[in-house]
C-alpha cells in the first residue's frame, strides 16, 4: 500500500477500532439502566468514565502522539470529574494500564497549545486528574476484534459464524 493511500486506510481501522472497544464496554455493562454516551463527550463515556480511544499501527508512543487527547481530557476534567482514560495501542508498548506523575503529564502537554487553541490549567486541577487518569495500552487490533466476537458468543449464545454477522 502506498503512502500516499494508505491514510484512509489506517483512519478507517482506527473508526472500527474505537467501534470494537465500545462494543465491547456495552457488552460488559451489568446495570442496563447505565446510560451510555458515544462521541459526546469523548469517544466512550458511561456513569464512570470517559474514554479517548487511539489506534496508532505505525507509531510508537511519544509524548507528541497524546499531547492533543490528554489536553483535550484535562479542559473536559475541569467540570466533569468521572474517571479520564486513554485507551491506546501503539506498536512499541506492550498491554499495560499506566498512571502519570505531575512531571510526566506537564512533559506531555508543554504548554497546552494545539493548533490555535491553547488550554490553561491549574497545578491543583492537574494533580486532581493525574490521581484519576490512566492510559490503557492495549493488544492489537485483530486481537480486540477477536475479544470482541467470543463476548458477542457468549452474550447471544451463538457459534462464531453467527456472532460475526451480529458483529456486521
Amino acid at each position: 500500500m502506498s503512502t500516499v493511500l494508505d491514510g484512509g486506510y489506517y483512519a478507517i481501522k482506527g473508526f472500527n477500532f474505537q467501534y470494537d472497544y465500545t462494543i465491547i464496554r456495552i457488552l460488559e455493562q451489568t446495570n442496563e439502566l447505565n446510560e451510555i454516551e458515544i462521541e459526546q463527550t469523548e469517544d466512550y463515556s458511561d456513569e464512570n468514565i470517559i474514554v479517548q480511544v487511539k489506534y496508532k499501527e505505525r507509531a510508537n508512543f511519544s509524548n507528541s502522539q497524546v499531547k492533543k487527547p490528554l489536553c483535550q481530557l484535562l479542559e473536559i476534567f475541569k467540570t466533569d470529574k468521572r474517571k479520564p482514560v486513554l485507551y491506546a495501542y501503539f506498536k512499541n508498548k506492550e498491554e499495560q494500564e499506566v498512571s502519570l506523575s505531575l512531571q510526566n503529564l506537564n512533559d506531555i502537554i508543554g504548554d497546552c497549545k494545539i493548533i490555535n487553541k491553547q488550554y490553561s490549567f491549574e497545578e491543583e486541577l492537574k494533580t486532581e486528574f493525574i490521581n484519576q487518569f490512566r492510559i490503557i495500552f492495549t493488544g492489537k487490533y485483530q486481537e480486540q476484534f477477536e475479544v470482541l466476537i467470543e463476548k458477542i458468543i457468549t452474550e447471544f449464545n451463538c457459534e462464531e459464524e453467527e456472532a460475526l454477522i451480529y458483529y456486521a
